[in-house]
């Protein structure tokens, strides 16, 4: 784009169609790079969605069910990797009272769940707080963040953008899915559990 306005001239600073074409393309395809690399990589990806008219808890000292249904996926993609594999989780720095309600609510996650504690012996819960523009990997997980939120990555999303068709075909194909049987669906047989998770309600008890 800076190259157009020199060649237009000094004066001339306004963007013509054609270069904000060019420029969501280049963006595009920049995108398809980078999840190709992470594919040969061998990366998986896993996710939360959360439906954008969702209200957001306020003041609750309990986990979020967005990060639950996260950790439960991590979780099993490190049963999955190996039967001694453990996990890490890095976190974007948030504003450090942000942080600190986070750290509570994960100790409380666990330590005083069941499900929790049963995670805790593959999921090390003390997460890093790192600086996105400051780790390549981290600036991945956004890409990959705003392509779920954007994009037809599962069946029942609706809101999506079509010219992202390519990009979350390519975001679903690092998807982690995992094989468990869930007694509250079906008891006796494997049901699939999907790497990205669609939350259409936050609230205790919602689905």
């Amino acid at each position: 784009m800076e190259k157009g306005f020199s060649s237009r001239g000094s004066e001339c600073n306004e963007v013509t169609k054609y270069e904000l074409t060019a420029l969501a393309q280049a963006k595009i395809a920049y995108v398809k790079y980078v999840f190709d690399v992470c594919r040969r990589s061998n990366v998986k990806a896993i996710g939360s969605i959360v439906d954008r008219s969702s209200a957001i808890p306020q003041g609750a000292d309990y986990l979020r069910k967005d990060y639950a249904y996260l950790f439960e996926r991590f979780y099993y993609y490190l049963e999955n990797v190996h039967r001694s594999e453990m996990g890490y989780i890095v976190f974007d720095e948030l504003d450090k009272s942000q942080s600190h309600i986070l750290l509570d609510q994960m100790e409380a996650y666990f330590i005083k769940t069941k499900k929790g504690r049963d995670r805790a012996a593959r999921i090390i819960p003390e997460p890093f707080f790192v600086h996105s523009d400051m780790s390549s990997l981290v600036q991945v997980a956004d890409i990959l963040a705003y392509v779920l939120s954007w994009g037809k990555v599962l069946p029942t999303k609706e809101s999506c953008r079509p010219e992202l068709g390519e990009v979350a075909q390519r975001a679903v194909a690092l998807r982690s899915d995992a094989r468990r049987e869930i007694a509250e669906i079906k008891k006796g047989q494997e049901s699939i559990i999907y790497g990205f998770a669609l939350i259409e309600n936050l609230c205790a008890g919602g689905k």
